[in-house]
């Protein structure tokens, strides 16, 4: 699939990238890449080898993906063979380095040697990066939502990386821990002065009277130290609930599926980051001490995953809760040169859903517009945002996905996009892999939600070829149940773990009960393929068309269809050639030649 697909870059969750499986596949071309991959990383280990000053230069995929208060970047190189971190300082000089000494499917692991200040001594602290999470030592560093900032990354050496300006670190305020009021001495218990009693002269008789011991002074209690007074976090002045930017508001906002489920307080902290990213902004400054960085990696998943109309947006990097740091595909002039494309293209796309009447109708419009004027193309897997269908008409799954929302949405149609794994028939592993990761969607219709996926669905394939002309009347995944769809797709369940997700069990807006009602078996299917066949065979059809109720049905019946359509044919005097045509779904397609 898709290389950078998604956060699971690594094992976890993530934005999505892909392609469509069924698709041809170029194994030698993998083996010559993983081979020079390969030498590639001895290089670079010899170079790393050579000291800690040393700057790289091989080509390696390269990413910031955490920092500290000092201005010390990690930075995590890969390609398809080797892996390794990069400790660089504020300079971007290399201070540290390792390559990894174990590289697994979603697994890496080494050991960065760092010096002591103290007395110049190494010490060999491990790091390992397993489901999503890198570790350093016994601390996890980078947490899974960092770790998506890997996906879809321009490609650049290390070289490049390491002279590039590195952003200014916010300098962290002093916090001045206030001198607690100091106790008071306790005052000495002074001891009793005791005066001798003149000696009298004893009588004979005389029992002598008890010393009486005077009570001690009662001792002072001590003066108890006052509690700090605790000043409540002021609340930002004058905080928007929604964005400024006219984006926004290019389509209704209830469309918007995972914005919906934020909270008050993170639709403020969206609308900051959202206009600060429209406007292309490479720092966006926040409330200090205001957000929780809860709040920042919900709102953060939003930006990623539910705006499909920010097609410049790559993602974003953040620093505690100050400072926001997005990346962009696009400079503001060529950004904002291919949006005005897609606007304008949407536009009248949304223009012509409007003269229909109904929901499925207006959806169905669009499906068709994406999957007829986009061309699956592997080598813009760095486009993966709706512009990938309106700008350059090539592209990958996560390209068809964001189209497809951008377009509904604006159609007044809830719809986004859903990341996850897709299958072939005879992968019996379901690895979840780069090669496998894809995207697709979610559409609500008439309140119910469904499953379409137009790239499995679009007749032009990667390797050239189409599907035959059919084809676009008989889509497989145009609003599909749960039950159909796990069959070769997988969503990601760790990345929507923490959000409310819907359910997909209705079948009333199925592309086949809407349209092709009149050829759904009701009885025997053979009184169903007499009828059509005396239509067909005297040229008032094409095709016989038989939509069983499930795969099963369809077929169990197909040996006895090819007898009975003979028999039909000889009934009717006709002796042209035919052809059988099974697809996915219950269908069963009888073409003349």
């Amino acid at each position: 699939m898709d290389s950078w697909g998604s956060v699971d870059n690594w094992g976890s969750s993530s934005s999505s990238g892909g392609s469509a499986p069924k698709k041809p596949f170029n194994a030698s071309a993998l083996r010559i890449a993983g081979i020079c991959a390969g030498v590639l990383a001895v290089v670079l280990v010899v170079l790393l080898a050579s000291g800690p000053r040393i700057r790289v230069q091989q080509n390696y995929r390269f990413d910031t993906i955490a920092w500290n208060q000092e201005g010390y970047r990690l930075k995590i190189f890969r390609n398809a063979e080797s892996a390794g971190v990069l400790l660089c300082d504020t300079s971007e000089t290399i201070v540290a380095a390792s390559m990894a000494t174990e590289l697994q499917d979603g697994y890496a692991q080494g050991s960065l040697k760092l010096e002591e200040e103290a007395d110049s001594s190494l010490h060999a602290v491990p790091w390992c990066v397993s489901e999503g999470k890198l570790y350093l030592g016994s601390s996890q560093v980078v947490p899974a939502y960092a770790v998506a900032m890997l996906k879809y990354g321009d490609r650049q050496s290390v070289a490049e990386a390491a002279t590039a300006t590195p952003r200014a670190t916010a300098t962290p305020r002093q916090v001045i821990t206030p001198r607690p009021t100091a106790t008071p001495r306790v005052t000495a218990t002074p001891r009793p002065v005791i005066t001798p009693r003149p000696t009298a002269t004893p009588r004979v008789t005389a029992t002598p009277r008890p010393v009486i011991t005077p009570r001690p002074t009662a001792t002072p209690r001590a003066t108890a130290t006052p509690r700090p007074v605790i000043t409540p976090r002021p609340t930002p002045v004058n905080l928007p609930g929604e964005p400024a930017s006219e984006l926004f508001g290019l389509y209704p906002a209830e469309t918007r599926y995972f914005w919906n489920q934020l909270t008050e307080r993170e639709k403020q902290l969206f609308a900051i980051i959202y206009d600060g990213v429209a406007n292309y902004e490479e720092v966006i400054e926040l409330p200090e001490d205001y957000f929780t960085v809860e709040e920042l990696v919900r709102v953060r998943f939003v930006v990623d995953n539910d705006c499909p109309e920010l097609i410049q947006y790559h993602n974003m990097g953040y620093s505690g809760t100050s400072e926001a740091w997005p990346e962009y595909y696009y400079d503001r002039a060529e950004g904002q040169r291919r949006f005005g494309i897609v606007k304008t293209k949407t536009a009248a796309l949304n223009a012509q859903a409007q003269r229909k009447g109904t929901e499925f109708e207006r959806e169905l419009l669009i499906y068709r517009y994406i999957i007829e004027n986009m061309e699956y193309d592997g080598q813009y897997r760095e486009v993966q945002t709706a512009d990938g269908v309106f700008v350059n008409e090539r592209g990958v799954c996560a390209s068809y996905a964001s189209a497809m929302a951008l377009s509904c949405r604006m159609a007044g149609i809830p719809c986004f996009v859903i990341s996850g794994y897709g299958y072939d028939d005879d992968d019996l592993l379901r690895e979840h892999s780069e090669e496998n990761a894809h995207a697709w969607n979610a559409v609500q219709i008439g309140g119910k939600w469904y499953y379409a996926d137009p790239t499995w669905d679009d007749p032009t394939y990667e390797d050239g070829g189409s599907a035959p002309e059919y084809a676009i009347d008989f889509p497989e995944y145009f609003n599909v149940n749960e039950a159909f769809m796990s069959q070769s797709h997988e969503r990601d369940q760790e990345k929507y773990a923490d959000w409310n997700m819907p359910v997909f069990t209705a079948t009333d807006a199925e592309y086949y009960k809407v349209m092709m009602n009149d050829y759904i078996v009701v009885g025997h299917w053979s009184d169903e393929l007499r009828q059509q066949g005396e239509k067909t065979f005297t040229g008032q059809n094409d095709r016989i068309v038989l939509i069983f109720g499930s795969v099963e049905e369809r077929d169990a019946a197909i040996a006895e269809i090819d007898t009975e359509m003979r028999k039909i044919m000889r009934e009717c005097g006709w002796s042209g050639r035919w052809t059988q045509v099974t697809l996915d779904t219950p269908v069963f397609l009888i073409l003349l030649d």
